[in-house]
């Protein structure tokens, strides 16, 4: 099963101390870890509970997923800022309610393989389709719940002892700098509740880094681009 991928943010996570000297950054201590992108997300349907506990059973050292806020607030795991690719709702994320997410199947277009989540496949190629909405029955272990859109939440409660990492997303077509900065404060909200230390929050745009080391101080981050580039050029602090 093919589970580790980097994603260019953690990579930069990996090289470059956000807040600390390297002599200070436990990351820069690690093993080389295997890293669950998305869970697998050719393998395995893409940031569904299923696939992070598929990918953490085949080996996986660490998960890595995307989060944005819902309508209501909620932080949510979902790669994409609209429903559409993954799920058998429509429109963007930061448009609809966590209730309304959480009714999806997240798993609808998923088929396996390259370019796994085709629209135009015969409907027998997606063969976890309907688990998450009764119907069908979850493989033995699983439960139709590990099939939908989870939230940041349930999946800090599934992988209590887990490393993750976790990349703040824009969640409406505009991709606007805003949304990424309110999508690190509603992170935030979650994040700052818990005594966990073996977490790492990235995203591509290093205000939303900013912004959530500024609320968070105590959580690990990583520079965005931006910042990353900074390090690079003028070898200062990013």
């Amino acid at each position: 099963m093919r589970i580790a991928l980097l994603s260019a943010p953690l990579v930069v996570a990996l090289l470059l101390p956000a807040s600390a000297p390297a002599a200070d950054n436990p990351w820069l201590a690690e093993r080389v870890l295997n890293i669950a992108h998305q869970g697998g997300e050719d393998e395995l349907p893409s940031n569904t509970l299923y696939a992070f506990k598929r990918s953490v059973k085949a080996g996986a050292d660490m998960l890595e997923l995307d989060v944005g806020a819902t309508k209501d607030g909620t932080v949510v795991v979902s790669h994409d800022t609209t429903l559409d690719r993954t799920t058998n709702g429509r429109g963007t994320i930061e448009s609809h309610t966590v209730r309304e997410i959480r009714s999806l199947d997240g798993a609808y277009w998923f088929s396996k393989g390259d370019d796994a989540y085709r629209h135009d496949r015969r409907k027998s190629a997606y063969k976890l389709r309907g688990i998450a909405t009764g119907k069908r029955k979850p493989p033995k272990g699983y439960t139709r719940a590990d099939f939908r859109v989870p939230t940041l939440e349930q999946m800090l409660k599934a992988f209590p002892r887990t490393p993750i990492n976790i990349e703040i997303k824009g969640r409406t077509e505009a991709e606007a700098e805003t949304e990424y900065i309110r999508n690190a404060e509603a992170l935030a909200g979650v994040l700052g509740k818990t005594a966990r230390r073996d977490l790492i929050v990235v995203s591509f745009k290093q205000k939303a880094v900013d912004r959530f080391h500024e609320l968070t101080p105590a959580i690990p981050v990583a520079p965005g681009l931006d910042g990353a580039a900074a390090y690079l050029l003028g070898g200062g602090s990013p």
